[in-house]
């Protein structure tokens, strides 16, 4: 139907406001809890478990819901990834909003949702789906959907359509629920004030700051980190976390594998050379899809010009090795072809009779036609220029101008091409290009393998003294910090495994080897902390450096203060006068210093050409003078209290869900079983 092409052209992940993203996700997962218990627990919210059942039937559900708004059923792992995160945000908010809604009022009713279809107020979620460009309901696109679902024998539109209207709730409850807590913020007059009295102007600055001297390396006693510890616990509790330590063995093409690599491109180029059909060539052969498109001499690979432009223009391009691959290439056409191609494009029900709309376009009737048939308004039916190395489909190839191309049919809904203009004709070719990848053989990746484990039952005969072996064999280990969230470490990808084990492990374990693609990982615990106070003895050298940074940037203010300039500072720091130039009051992050605000209190009460007394800027102690106050664009008093209301309102949405979380007693344990 016509809708569904909508959908699948507007459909994206529906994240709309500043919090409802959290509530409104999905969720895929890999499928490893088919083997578990249904009745395992993978976490809880306010005391209640959150069933592998129930997280299942999520799975299934919003599996659908994608493939249905997509038309694909194949999710990359980075899809994968972040709708799990997602997903677990949206049972967290259910759990919490379910029985708070109801408490203040705040349950949709009938009367309501058929009013965020129709209403004033549509929903931002069907607008999502069945809005157009200027952000209005395309009615014609929502009525159709509906008016077919009744129709689908599969049943999976109306299935689609209660998952949409679950959104539209739960979207408007979350809605309503932050205009209240937003709503009761106010500005005061005094800070309404205040902040015009900031705004009248801005300061030019020169300023010398410490921080080049200060050194982490100086030895402090474990007394004095214990008892600055003691005075900071706050600062040092932290979230469930795993700390690992791993060594990689990758496998790696051998002299073998090259060799037998190089004998195999060579007899796929016995072939390469003679047949007919290049495009199933390629398919079958090589590692990269074939290219459809042409390219002039001003856009192909600088690699392939001379080859394909030339004056010996060879039949066949061999590269040497690039990359661990071996790259041959062939034209496949060459023709003369104009370089570009203007024109308008009208979308119409394939039910209508194509050929007499042509026959109306081309007697100059378009704009009739949009606005007859047309399908999504005459935005949708613009100008535009396509690049003939753009384009993936010969259709518009041989055209001129006052043409019109029927384009292919898709999910009845058929496009009317009107021809303005072609580019400059000019000669333009296609390449077929044959890549092959050297890759480690299996005996290769056994070998490695092999020697993995080799090094895994060092470790064991040695009581899991893992630092010894890494030593002794001379190998570089890796760390990493890992939280229940995480699905890759350190940005390498397919290392869920490896994360699984970390959750499920006890400290002190060392793993069997795992592998992922071409490598083999043998990990270490290091350190388990399911959240809460930190010991001191696991954050040492986070103490460490919180010490000493707070009391160089004590002692620093105490040294500052016997200077007499900037320059003598400078001079004896070893360091430059910096200067930084239109910093106002409101300046919430100041160009190279970032986030300053003792500075930005100071700058204010500071005489011209003075020197101030010892601050602190980005974190350390410096000094500074204001050698420029000018005038600035001094705000009203409304405009100065809106301002302070978008400021309170996006702390209100970046830290309300987060203030819910707290608050909600969450417990995750989906990495133990995802």
């Amino acid at each position: 139907m016509a809708a569904l092409n909508t959908l699948r052209t507007k459909g994206t992940w529906i994240m709309t406001g500043a919090i409802a993203f959290a509530l409104l996700a999905f969720l895929l997962s890999d499928g490893n809890f088919l083997n578990q218990n249904p009745n395992t627990s993978v976490g809880s919210i306010n005391g209640n478990d959150v069933s592998l059942k129930t997280f299942s039937e999520n799975i299934d559900d919003l599996t659908f819901f994608n493939s249905f708004i997509s038309g694909d059923n194949n999710l990359s792992s980075e899809d994968v990834a972040q709708i799990e995160i997602q997903a677990w945000q949206r049972l967290v908010m259910q759990d919490i909003f379910d029985n708070s809604t109801k408490n203040l009022g705040l349950e949709i009713g009938n009367d309501e949702l058929v009013d965020m279809a129709y209403g004033k107020y549509i929903s931002p979620i069907l607008l999502s789906f069945f809005g157009n460009e200027l952000g209005q309901l395309d009615k014609q696109a929502f009525t159709g959907f509906l008016g077919g679902i009744e129709y689908d024998p599969s049943g999976n539109g109306i299935r689609f359509w209660n998952m949409t209207e679950e959104q539209m709730v739960a979207e408007r409850e979350m809605s309503k629920f932050t205009t209240l807590v937003r709503n009761g913020q106010y500005v005061t007059d005094f800070e309404i004030e205040s902040g015009i009295e900031a705004s009248k102007f801005s300061y030019d600055m020169q300023y010398v700051t410490n921080v080049a001297n200060l050194d982490y390396n100086v030895e402090v006693s474990d007394a004095k980190l214990k008892k600055y510890y003691e005075s900071n616990l706050s600062s040092f509790k932290a979230d469930r976390f795993r700390e690992i330590e791993y060594v990689v063995f990758n496998a790696t093409p051998s002299t073998d594998d090259y060799t037998d690599a190089k004998v195999e491109f060579n007899e796929m180029l016995d072939e390469f050379k003679i047949t007919d059909n290049l495009s199933q060539f390629i398919g079958l052969n090589s590692e990269e899809k074939f290219d459809n498109r042409y390219y002039s001499k001003n856009n192909i690979n600088p690699t392939f010009f001379e080859f394909a432009f030339g004056e010996k223009q060879d039949p066949l391009y061999i590269s040497d090795m690039t990359a661990n691959s071996y790259i041959a290439a062939r034209v496949s056409d060459k023709r003369v072809m104009p370089d570009s191609v203007t024109l308008r494009v009208v979308a119409v029900p394939v039910s209508l009779n194509t050929d007499s709309l042509v026959n109306v376009i081309k007697a100059g009737g378009f704009d009739k036609v949009v606005e007859n048939n047309g399908l999504g308004g005459a935005e949708r039916a613009v100008e535009q220029v396509l690049s003939m190395s753009d384009m993936q489909d010969d259709i518009l190839f041989d055209v001129k101008k006052g043409d019109v191309k029927v384009l292919p049919a898709n999910e009845g809904v058929v496009g009317l091409a009107y021809i303005v203009k072609v580019g400059k004709k000019q000669e333009m070719v296609q390449l077929a290009k044959l890549v092959y990848n050297v890759t480690p053989s299996n005996r290769t990746e056994q070998d490695n393998y092999a020697a993995a484990n080799v090094f895994a039952d060092k470790v064991y005969a040695a009581q899991n003294d893992f630092e010894k072996i890494v030593s002794e064999d001379a190998m570089s280990k890796r760390v990493a910090r890992l939280i229940p969230s995480d699905r890759e470490v350190n940005s390498v990808k397919d290392t869920k495994e490896l994360i699984r084990w970390a959750f499920n492990a006890t400290k002190g374990d060392v793993s069997n080897v795992m592998t992922s693609g071409s490598s083999n990982y043998i990990v270490y615990l290091k350190e388990s902390f399911d959240g809460g106070q930190v010991s001191f003895e696991a954050v040492k050298d986070d103490v460490k450096n919180s010490y000493l940074l707070n009391e160089f940037t004590v002692n620093g203010k105490s040294e500052m203060a016997k200077f007499a300039s900037l320059e003598d500072a400078a001079k004896e720091l070893n360091t430059d006068v910096k200067v930084v130039e239109g910093v106002t009051f409101a300046s919430f992050m100041i160009p190279g210093l970032g986030m300053s605000p003792e500075l930005l209190g100071a700058m204010i009460v500071t005489a011209n050409d003075k020197l101030s007394s010892p601050v602190t800027i980005s974190g350390t102690a410096g000094l500074f003078k204001v050698i420029a106050k000018k005038p600035a664009n001094e705000r009203t008093s409304a405009i100065e209290k809106t301002m302070i209301q978008s400021l309170n309102a996006a702390n209100l949405d970046n830290r309300f869900l987060m203030s819910l979380m707290s608050a909600s007693n969450v417990v995750d344990n989906r990495v133990i079983y995802f």
